[in-house]
């Protein structure tokens, strides 16, 4: 009795173990379950929030100045709102249409607005945020445009200035003029100049000197080496500003070549019928002016490269004021010839022939006897400019209230030049007006021709010299040098002269030796060549952007000379 209740207890045990075996199996499936239940739920809330947006750099490399070249990246939001997006570089915000764009998936991070944060060469992080998250890539400033990978670029043929020696002259240049044209830059339209180098040994003031963009074979004074005919009615410059240049220093003429106006039938402020003058739309070539795409002294530093210690003189060609019996006045002015909007300044082309530039100086108080003119005793020549550029503008817009009118035209900038008669005791009795007047227009008039032979004095003379190319016939051509090429200028021959003599590039004088005697004036050009220098006239590849929106500042290591080649344009005398 007692075994059989031992075995029933050790059986019920038995199956209490088992019971409890298949429980924690249970219990185990159970707890997998559940674990497998909060792994799917897991697995959803990963899914659901949005990314952060991706960023991808397009063009990520600027150079300080670069106004109109823009920042670029592709931009997936990732299915973010717009509205969100933040766009930041380092720590500054920008703003969307004003600062950057986000169109189609690109992002454009405008020039003008990396000008404005003052960024300077070094990298910067442009941080894209959305309500998700954040992307980020890096910008890079860089000194020069040839060190980045991320703008377009191609290779041109330019002159390599690195291998020129720095030289600036301590001392006068013997046998050399007071004033010398040093360098001419050609086919620049707006962006002509002559640059001048003052070898004295006080500062020199340009007021009262005149450029002369010519055709030398219209010239009745070319024997004694005078330019007194522009080219055309618009194609001189009169220095009416002080600009003063130091000692043993050069300076850049900056001929501003294009005109922002246009003359047209109209009312004039009178109420009387005549040509009035207005602003050609859209044309921004301005020196003055609130409009920011205006033409500045900035703007043509950044176009060559220029160190701001440079200086820069713009001058306007003007047009010459006509006099005559019917157009004349009681004070020696004329009319105003008529000037449309595509006038331009054209002398520079460089491959027409015969043009030459020179710079003159006016003595305007030189005293001329006269016993024809009542009351007078003698006379002297005024020579200016009516209706400045700058003096016709309020609060940087044109305004046609400040013109004077002449002969019954407005005009800006007009060019006169005018008798004045004092009597003894030096006051003004009157002026040669009408049939006696000085036509500045017409510059084969004798009073004209007079007023050079009495106070013109041609200080520095500079020749056009093309390029020859020879065509797949074997036909040689006079052709353009192109674009942002310039003509460097030697000292002259003689004491006497005033022509400096046009350095050739490398290879190039047999040509002109051969090609320029069939020209018209090929004797006088033939006189003003030098040897060739090969230092100044290098062929090197230079890397250059393909986009015109970043600056040229790569012209500074040769493909432009202004200020570079004076060892060679003095050669080397010191």
């Amino acid at each position: 009795m007692k075994k059989k209740f031992i075995l029933a207890v050790c059986f019920m045990l038995l199956i209490g173990i088992v019971g409890c075996q298949k429980g924690k199996e249970k219990s185990t499936e159970e707890t997998t379950t559940t674990t497998a239940t909060t792994t799917t739920v897991e697995t959803t809330t990963t899914e659901d929030p949005t990314p952060a947006p991706v960023g991808t750099p397009i063009v990520y490399h600027w150079v300080p100045g670069a106004i109109t070249a823009n920042v670029t990246a592709t931009v997936d939001l990732k299915g973010a709102s717009a509205d969100s997006l933040e766009i930041a570089i380092d720590e500054d915000v920008l703003e969307n249409i004003i600062d950057y764009e986000l169109v189609d998936g690109t992002l454009t991070i405008f020039g003008q607005t990396l000008k404005d944060l003052e960024l300077v060469v070094g990298e910067y992080a442009v941080k894209i945020t959305t309500e998700y998250g954040s992307d980020e890539f890096t910008l890079e400033v860089v000194k020069d445009v040839r060190e980045a990978t991320s703008v377009a670029t191609e290779t041109i043929k330019g002159l390599d200035m690195t291998k020129v020696a720095s030289y600036v002259p301590t001392s006068v240049i013997t046998n050399a003029p007071d004033l010398m044209i040093t360098e001419v830059g050609v086919d620049m339209y707006e962006y002509s100049y002559v640059e001048v180098f003052n070898n004295t040994t006080e500062k020199y003031n340009l007021k009262n000197h005149r450029l002369v963009f010519a055709d030398l074979t219209k010239q009745t004074m070319i024997e004694d080496e005078l330019f007194e005919q522009p080219l055309g009615m618009a194609s001189a410059a009169y220095i009416y500003q002080d600009y003063e240049i130091p000692a043993l220093s050069s300076a850049v003429i900056w001929v501003v070549a294009s005109y922002p106006w246009a003359q047209s039938d109209g009312t004039l402020m009178n109420g009387s019928a005549g040509k009035v003058m207005s602003e050609v739309e859209g044309a921004a070539t301005h020196l003055f002016g609130s409009n920011p795409d205006n033409l500045s002294i900035e703007k043509f530093r950044n176009v060559y490269g220029l160190d701001d210690d440079v200086l820069v003189f713009p001058v306007r060609p003007q047009a010459a004021l006509m006099n005559g019996t019917s157009v004349g006045d009681d004070f020696g002015f004329g009319a105003a010839p008529i000037k449309g909007e595509t006038s331009r300044l054209v002398t520079f082309n460089s491959k027409i022939a015969n043009r030459g530039v020179q710079i003159q100086k006016f003595d305007l108080d030189k005293k001329i006897a006269v016993t024809d003119f009542e009351g007078a005793s003698y006379y002297k020549y005024e020579v200016g400019v009516l209706n400045q550029e700058e003096d016709i503008y309020t609060d940087g817009v044109f305004d046609r209230s400040k013109i004077e009118v002449y002969g019954g035209r407005e005009s800006v900038n007009a060019f006169y030049a005018r008798k004045v008669y004092y009597n003894a005791s030096d006051e003004v009795v009157g002026y040669g007006a009408k049939a006696n007047a000085i036509d500045a227009y017409n510059a084969n008039k004798e009073s004209y021709l007079k007023m050079y032979s009495d106070i013109v004095t041609p200080l520095s003379t500079a020749l056009i010299y093309g390029t020859y190319e020879t065509d797949t016939e074997g036909v040689v051509n006079l052709v353009n040098w192109g674009s942002y090429r310039s003509l460097e200028y030697t000292i002259p021959a003689s004491a006497d002269s005033t022509l400096m003599r046009y350095i050739p590039l490398s290879g190039t004088r047999a040509t002109y030796e051969a090609q320029l005697p069939s020209e018209t004036t090929g004797a006088l050009k033939l006189e003003g060549l030098a040897p060739e220098v090969a230092e100044i006239n290098s062929d090197s590849d230079i890397i250059v952007p393909v986009s015109n929106a970043y600056p040229t500042d790569y012209l500074a290591e040769g493909y432009n000379t202004i200020g570079r080649g004076i060892g060679a344009n003095f050669g080397l005398t010191e």
